[in-house]
């Protein structure tokens, strides 16, 4: 049985990762220091799962010299991180903390204890706003936002860590959650579908768009929604990749299909049978106008292709909503 450390796995993505590799029968160590979670998500998935979750309170950023587990570590899932594009502009020198620091502080950990192998959670983000309809790994890394940059950095010290096998996943938007609706993101999230369902369920909660005069369709901008089961799928194969090549890959992740945030309405409208109010807000600071992957790199060298599209998307959202008690 392997047994795989993951970082931040009571997280929203963390815990679907979690979820993902105990029903393959891995062996997973949760290490998180619940500034943004809980263990509600953990203690869930083991219900659901009936095996047990080893799991360790610690931030990245203390000592981690005297951290020790009970067995050897096969490899490293990394989602650690503080996440919000507006809250980095706003704190940068937490974020740069917190994220770089932090992955600084595990890369020389696990390379103190002999743990070779790391997935790394990244973000479309690097690439910062282009003109390009499509972002291969080729195209030039420029990220706007702190976050972005953040996770940048982080590559640089997976890539230029010597002896260290790293895959670094370019995570364009993820969404959704498991099938049966048990767990899933935050239920008041500001991200864009989060607040769409919420403004679906609670017809007193307006919906807030920020910007309608981006160069789009629809003045609004473009996304690629990856659904969050494909993405840890996409981890897997990570692993499985990292047995077999050495150095530093980076990969994105996406469905290679890009909507407008009107387009976002339009679909869920169009599942629920009713119109859903908005307002126009002014753009936020470190968005981008437009994010789309190509992910041919990651379908030629991982096996790995996105598989579900937005209704099952919003089908998975709609159960956890109504789960959690929102009608």
């Amino acid at each position: 049985m392997k047994t795989i450390l993951i970082t931040g796995g009571a997280g929203y993505i963390g815990s679907h990762m979690v979820h993902y590799l105990l029903k393959r029968d891995f062996q997973v160590i949760v290490l998180d220091n619940f500034s943004n979670s809980d263990m509600s998500r953990l203690e869930k998935i083991q219900g659901i799962t009936g095996k047990k979750i080893e799991v360790v309170e610690k931030d990245l950023t203390d000592d981690l010299e005297k951290l020790k587990f009970t067995g050897d570590i096969d490899a490293i899932i990394h989602f650690a991180a503080l996440k919000s594009v507006p809250e980095s502009m706003e704190k940068p020198l937490e974020y740069y903390l917190n994220n770089v620091y932090g992955t600084l502080n595990l890369t020389k950990w696990a390379m103190d204890n002999d743990i070779r192998k790391i997935v790394f959670s990244s973000t479309c983000a690097v690439y910062g706003d282009v003109s390009f309809e499509v972002l291969t790994e080729s195209t030039p890394t420029n990220p706007l936002s702190v976050y972005g940059k953040t996770k940048l950095f982080s590559e640089k010290i997976l890539e230029d860590t010597p002896s260290l096998n790293a895959v670094s996943l370019r995570y364009f938007n993820v969404v959704g959650n498991i099938e049966s609706g048990e767990f899933g993101d935050d239920v008041y999230s500001p991200a864009i579908l989060p607040s769409i369902l919420r403004s679906y369920f609670k017809k007193d909660i307006k919906l807030e768009i920020y910007g309608d005069d981006y160069n789009t369709k629809d003045g609004t901008p473009v996304r690629d929604y990856v659904h969050v089961e494909d993405l840890v799928d996409a981890h897997f194969k990570a692993l499985e990749f990292l047995k077999k090549n050495e150095g530093f890959k980076a990969f994105n992740i996406g469905t290679g299909t890009g909507y407008t945030l009107l387009e976002l309405i339009k679909t869920l409208e169009t599942i629920v049978k009713e119109k859903i109010p908005y307002e126009i807000k002014e753009r936020k600071v470190g968005d981008v106008e437009r994010a789309v992957a190509d992910s041919t790199l990651a379908e030629k060298l991982l096996n790995w292709k996105a598989k579900k599209d937005l209704n099952d998307v919003f089908n998975s959202m709609l159960k956890y909503y109504e789960y959690r008690g929102f009608r």
